[in-house]
This record gives structure tokens, sequence and C-alpha cells, in this order.
């Protein structure tokens, strides 16, 4: 059963199993994305021999009221629900707010694919399952070095985004450190537009690195092709989630390439079970969204088997330090430091074409 993304509490509470809850908001990515997060998380549960008694122990609870708290709400309703794991929350924004409440109720936390620097500060019970900003920033500055034309670029900045501005500061860090390349930064108003100042900088680029999520970056995609802004693109793997209907009519208008870094690669070989199982199981294409949540919903369901029924948050603790590794997602295995923090994982760089992605890179 989906989750009802105006608001759902589960009602099966067995008090004497440990219980997870799988939060989320719409703060930054719709309802819609975000239940494609929650289907792959329920598709890797499901697909196991324990699957009817491990269902009964998620507790879901969404808040999606344009709130910029949302997420504040949606964990504090787990926690209220007394769950000793905490999951979901994909976004940074999301992910940030969920996991000081965690940290402070001493609640472990696995959050699917966001990757802001300071979720690595909590300490070991808190775990995303996305790359660190240090090796998502820096291995596409070496990859912009290695494959773009020229070394004057632009930075694309949200100001008003936690996940576009913690890369604004970390490109810079990096770049001024161990690339060099001429970087000057432009910064959207609040109506997610550049100044006409800015547009005319980037025409004298050699190169565009877009930081926001793709989905904020419409409008001045649109000021692009009004401006005939023509050059090539670099962005982060968020760009493989949310709406990308409006890059691939943007993608009709240029000539330049369109990079990303990726963390999922609809077609390898590591993909393919889990993309055959979203076939059978759904009768829909695998999207980046759902392997994501089906990644988490891998390590959730390593937890829930081979933990016993009641654990704490301790206990989770000491089966990630043993554990190490998971196997068997959706890009080969996800490693995890002791110390809590970024997955270590394969990141992929890819060129944006009409109807998918090419592999032109592994980092």
């Amino acid at each position: 059963m989906l989750l009802n993304f105006f608001f759902f509490m589960s009602t099966v509470f067995a008090f004497e199993n440990s219980l997870v809850g799988y939060g989320s908001s719409d703060a930054v990515l719709p309802s819609k994305n975000q239940e494609l997060f929650y289907l792959g998380f329920e598709l890797a549960l499901q697909k196991s021999r324990l699957s009817e008694d491990i269902m009964s122990r998620i507790i879901t609870s969404s808040v999606n009221n344009g709130s910029a708290l949302g997420a504040q709400k949606a964990v504090e309703n787990l926690i209220a629900n007394k769950v000793e794991l905490i999951v979901g929350f994909p976004t940074s924004h999301e992910a940030l707010l969920a996991a000081k409440i965690a940290s402070a109720n001493n609640k472990f936390a696995i959050f699917a694919g966001a990757g802001h620097e300071d979720l690595a500060k909590f300490g070991p019970k808190i775990l995303t399952t996305g790359e660190s900003m240090d090796r998502s920033v820096t291995s596409t500055l070496a990859f912009i070095k290695k494959n773009v034309y020229g070394t004057k670029g632009i930075v694309v900045v949200n100001p008003f985004a936690v996940f576009s501005q913690n890369q604004a500061d970390k490109i810079k860090e990096i770049n001024s450190k161990n690339f060099k390349l001429k970087l000057d930064f432009a910064y959207l108003n609040q109506n997610k537009t550049l100044s006409e100042e800015d547009l005319k900088k980037i025409e004298k680029s050699n190169f565009i690195f877009i930081t926001p999520y793709a989905d904020e970056s419409v409008k001045f995609l649109e000021q692009f092709n009004k401006n005939k802004i023509d050059l090539p693109i670099i962005t982060n793997s968020s760009w493989t989630t949310g709406d990308l209907e409006s890059i691939r009519r943007f993608l009709v208008q240029r000539k330049s390439p369109i990079y990303s870094s990726s963390l999922w690669i609809k077609g390898s070989k590591e993909s393919l079970t889990f993309e055959n199982l979203v076939r059978s199981t759904y009768g829909r294409e695998a999207v980046a969204e759902i392997s994501y949540g089906y990644d988490l919903g891998i390590i959730v369901k390593s937890i829930l088997t081979e933990l016993p029924k009641k654990f704490t948050s301790d206990d989770v603790v000491n089966f990630i330090k043993n554990k190490k590794c998971f196997s068997n997602t959706t890009s080969g295995k996800i490693c995890f430091s002791p110390n809590g923090g970024h997955a270590e994982r394969k990141l992929f760089f890819v060129k944006f074409n009409k109807s998918n992605f090419s592999v032109i890179g592994t980092n």
C-alpha cells in the first residue's frame, strides 16, 4: 500500500517489536516524486520471505502542505509513535531537519540519497545513501577539467536552498585548493531567475555549473533559451530525479551538452534485477527515485531480518559497524563508515539525450 501523501499514519503498532518510521514532506520535491521513493522502498521489503512481518513494522508519516518545516512535523509524528529507526527524507532540506530531531532523541536514521555536507556531523547514528558533497564536487570539477573546453565557468546558485548553497561553498573551497578554474557565481532571485547582469556574464563563459535541483531551474533555463545562451552545462546527481520533462524540452532547443553525475544507471548489470522487479510488480519502467528508495529498502530489510525483533539505536550502530557494506543494490555495493554520514558507492557521469542518459565515466 502506497503512502497517502496528504497525511497518513499507520494504525499497526507492534510494541513488542522495534518499529521503522518512513517520513517525507513536499517542501522541495512534490508528493508525486516522493511517492516514487516509497514505491522503491516498499518493493525491496516486499521481496522477502518475511515481507508480511517486515511491513507490519513500518509506520509512515508524510506532511504535504508546502511548509518548509514539513519534515520536522513528520519526524516528530514518527518519534511520538515509538519508532527506533527513522528512514526516508530524501532531500537535503528534509534530511537536515529530520537528522537534528532524530539525533536529539537518540534515534538511528538513514536517509535516501541526501547529500548535504552537515549530515556527516551527527555521528554514527545518522547515515545517508547519498554521496558526500566533498566527493561529488571534487569528482565534478575533475570531470569539467578533463571533458569540457575552457577554464572560465559560471556557477548558478540558489541561495535560498541549503543543498545548492552547500555545493557552492564546497566548489569555492575545493576549486581554490585543487583545480584553479576561473569560476564566477550567479545567484538566483527569489523568483528563481537570474539578473540581466548575470546573464551577460554567462554569455562570456565556457561552461555553466548548475547547483539547484532540476525543478528549481526551469525559469532560468527559459532565460537561457530566450537569450540564446548555449554552453555546456554540468549538474549534480539530483538532476536524475524530479521533473525531467522540463529538461527534455530544454534539450530540444540547444546544441551544447548537459552532463550530470548520477548514483544509478538504468540498464546497467547491477540494476537489471531491480528493473525487472519494477516491471513485474508495478507494470512500469524504473526511474531514479524508485532506485534510491529500493536501495534504502535493501538496507532496512537487512537490519530487520538480521537483528533481533527488539533492538535499540546502539544495536544498529554495531550492526552497521560489523556489516560495513550492503550488496544487491541498484548500483552494486553501498558501504558506510562506522562514524556515520555519507555512503561509499559508485558515482557515474552521464550525458543527457532526448530519451535517457548515456554513461561517459565512472568515479
